[in-house]
């Protein structure tokens, strides 16, 4: 889905539902036989999903810091012990999706790698019924400094980042 970033605006961040749960499901046709095609097209499993993320999580981490938890830390707010704990396959748990949007946003990560490190994490970003989605969208594309991003999510979702 090709979200246009020039529509998303701090100003409609209040018509965006607060709490929706989400399901990005898609719908496919049921068939008996299973051909090459099926098998490339089948979703990854949870332990694939958390692999897979997990790599990601890494590459971004060594392209935007280089691989030094201070820049991370200074960036994000994230601390290293935690960062390392997403990076551990010995920890089956994710990072909460608002601990992942300050990873995102801190690390001034364009709106498609987000989305994509979202979708690896557990669903993709929902601007239309997902209020935090919605504010990560908009730093993105505003290019908010962590703090700004903190504040906004505390603002209008009354949670409190910093």
């Amino acid at each position: 889905m090709k979200i246009d970033l020039l529509k998303i605006s701090k100003d409609n961040i209040m018509s965006i539902p607060y709490n929706s749960s989400t399901d990005n499901e898609q719908k496919s046709k049921v068939s008996t036989r299973i051909n090459d095609k099926n098998i490339k097209d089948m979703p990854l499993s949870d332990d694939d999903m958390r692999i897979e993320f997990r790599k990601k999580l890494t590459q971004i981490f060594f392209d935007k810091t280089k691989g030094v938890y201070a820049n991370l830390d200074a960036k994000t707010l994230i601390r290293e012990d935690t960062f390392r704990k997403w990076q551990s396959d010995k920890i089956k748990k994710r990072p909460q999706r608002h601990m992942l949007a300050k990873f995102a946003v801190g690390l001034g990560l364009d709106f498609e790698t987000t989305n994509e490190l979202f979708t690896l994490h557990s669903n993709a970003l929902d601007l239309k019924n997902n209020r935090l989605d919605y504010i990560i969208a908009c730093a993105i594309k505003d290019r908010d400094d962590i703090e700004q991003f903190c504040n906004d999510v505390e603002e209008y979702c009354g949670l409190q980042l910093l």
